[in-house]
């Protein structure tokens, strides 16, 4: 079985083409007051890089499509959607 890789074998990397960051769509497990939750249901999207699965980087678009974080951590995820009010009450 072959399996491709993003290496040759010299090691250099030979680029990936056609990659695109991975949509995080609100579903049956989405909580809804998790950041992830609160961040959809304000319109905002929440994108991952596909190329680093494990990556704990995260960046953030408005509904306008402009990045309002970008390569950012769960705690500034977090902050930001406290310091905007995105939470629902508890």
């Amino acid at each position: 079985m072959r399996v491709c890789s993003p290496f040759r074998k010299s090691g250099k990397s030979i680029g990936l083409t056609n990659v695109r960051p991975a949509d995080f769509k609100e579903n049956n497990m989405t909580h809804p007051n998790s950041p992830k939750g609160a961040l959809l249901r304000h319109g905002y999207t929440l994108h991952k890089d596909p190329r680093y699965p494990h990556s704990e980087r995260r960046t953030v678009k408005d509904p306008a499509g402009n990045v309002v974080l970008n390569d950012a951590t769960l705690d500034e995820v977090c902050a930001f959607c406290k310091e905007r009010g995105m939470y629902l009450p508890e």
